[in-house]
């Protein structure tokens, strides 16, 4: 298994990407993401109370798009959902209708929806 992290992507290929229309925004997350965990984002030191071995933890970025910041949210939150998944086969399907549309299912979202699922439900 390859150790490779987002900031070694950003790092390698940023130079390919950054004349491309990046947003300020995007470019503010690139930024972020590569100083994460860095000296650049300052640290803390502890120490352990048996061998006395220092031990330096660099501080995160804590912005919400960090894969490194947010991979324990994102496992938490995946731990949930996995309670929510019946014990029966289903599938999930996807479907879409036309943009135009949309304004008439926004202002009837509960009987439109409600429509539009027993239309492909096979069993009703």
């Amino acid at each position: 298994m390859s150790n490779v992290t987002i900031q070694d992507v950003f790092d390698k290929f940023l130079p390919y990407i950054a004349d491309r229309a990046l947003s300020d925004e995007q470019l503010n997350v690139i930024r972020c993401i590569q100083k994460c965990r860095t000296s650049e984002m300052g640290f803390n030191v502890s120490e352990c109370e048996s061998c006395h071995s220092k031990f330096i933890h660099y501080n995160s970025c804590k912005n919400r798009n960090c894969p490194m910041c947010q991979g324990m949210e994102v496992d938490e939150w995946i731990d949930l959902r996995r309670e929510d998944v019946l014990e029966a086969p289903y599938f999930h399907a996807v479907f879409s209708v036309p943009s135009s549309l949309n304004p008439l299912i926004y202002n009837n979202q509960k009987l439109l929806y409600n429509a539009l699922y027993h239309a492909v439900n096979k069993t009703q």
